[in-house]
């Protein structure tokens, strides 16, 4: 099978390519290895923020803490998301060929929705990339810009204003392929949970790395709304933008899931009406036999208590493809870490600090 071969081939973890022609990012698409792309964009970043900082001071004081967090964000966000987007690329394919046995479908029909999954459409990526390049023009350089007012008397103000809108068109051209990304991921995972699928009620194993996938995107898309969080904190206005946000990742997690959650719960539902048609053969020969021999008593007897010891141990299993109640939990908090973020805050904030302020 094609994503057998992909995902046999080694990788760096900084993103050495996995194959020709699956392409998760247009970066990817560049004749030179994926590693040394990522490291000159976060490097043109880290230059970019650094004519910023000349226009704002053209004095060159000391940064404070609160500038100097402010200039970071762009940087940090660069590196989440290209080494993110490496991690997508890498361990989606590690549980595509562990998902594949649990998935009963052709080699082909597999292989596609995997392609949809992995690999990004270039006509997409363009289209992302004109949407970066209006949103920056229509924040930035139209009037009233900020931007070209700090540049005004400054040397070299049109390579400054160059080099520093080139930086944000690049981080929303970033932003947005990493946000194409989770919602491929999320339609092809989608497409193979609609696939007769190998439920085992009592072991999950073969389907955790369907839970994974999903984790995986969702857990990509928090991360662009928490790093603001953490450097810049909540915001003061417009706080409640968080509470939506994390709920379209909270879904994300798990509505491609929901094929899977169907088949787990119907396999569980027909071993459950198994056992409980045994349970009644149990009981009808009971009522049938006006004294059954003692050996008899014992077969039933052990035969009952394993029944009963089936049927609790399906009826604790997960109905979603996670190893237990407590892995789903914490799957949930980490697509909703932005929102937890911000709640733990406020609570630290209006409950916690005052007490040391007496």
């Amino acid at each position: 099978m094609e994503l057998q071969r992909e995902a046999a081939v080694p990788e760096n973890p900084m993103g050495a390519e996995i194959s020709a022609g699956w392409k998760v990012i247009a970066l990817e698409r560049l004749p030179i290895p994926y590693r040394w792309t990522a490291v000159a964009l976060i490097l043109f970043a880290v230059f970019g923020q650094a004519l910023d900082y000349v226009l704002d001071n053209p004095a060159l004081r000391p940064l404070k803490a609160g500038q100097l967090t402010s200039k970071l964000v762009l940087v940090v966000l660069f590196v989440y998301v290209l080494v993110f987007m490496r991690i997508l690329k890498r361990e989606g394919l590690k549980c595509l060929v562990l998902l594949r046995p649990a998935v009963e479908t052709s080699d082909a029909g597999y292989d596609d929705c995997a392609r949809r999954m992995i690999s990004a459409r270039g006509l997409v990526e363009l289209l992302l990339l004109a949407v970066s390049v209006v949103f920056v023009v229509g924040l930035f350089l139209l009037p009233p810009s900020e931007l070209l007012a700090k540049a005004a008397g400054q040397r070299s103000p049109a390579l400054f204003v160059t080099v520093i809108s080139l930086n944000y068109v690049l981080l929303g051209w970033l932003l947005l392929s990493l946000v194409y990304a989770a919602i491929r991921f999320a339609r092809g995972l989608h497409c193979l949970a609609g696939k007769p699928l190998a439920v085992n009620a009592f072991d999950p194993t073969n389907l955790l790395p369907a839970g994974r996938l999903s984790l995986l995107y969702s857990v990509a898309a928090a991360g662009l709304v928490l790093i603001p969080l953490v450097l810049l904190g909540p915001p003061t206005r417009g706080g409640y933008v968080v509470i939506p946000l994390s709920m379209v990742t909270l879904l994300a997690l798990f509505v491609p899931l929901w094929g899977v959650h169907l088949q787990i719960n119907a396999t569980k539902h027909r071993v459950l009406r198994n056992i409980h048609d045994q349970l009644m053969q149990v009981q009808v020969r009971l009522l049938d036999v006006s004294a059954p021999e003692a050996q008899e008593l014992v077969a039933l007897s052990q035969r009952t208590t394993t029944l009963v010891s089936l049927r609790a141990l399906i009826v604790q299993a997960p109905s979603w493809p996670f190893r237990n109640e407590a892995a789903i939990f914490r799957a949930s908090v980490a697509a909703l870490s932005p929102l937890v973020y911000v709640v733990l805050t406020q609570l630290v904030m209006r409950y916690v600090v005052p007490l040391f302020g007496r």
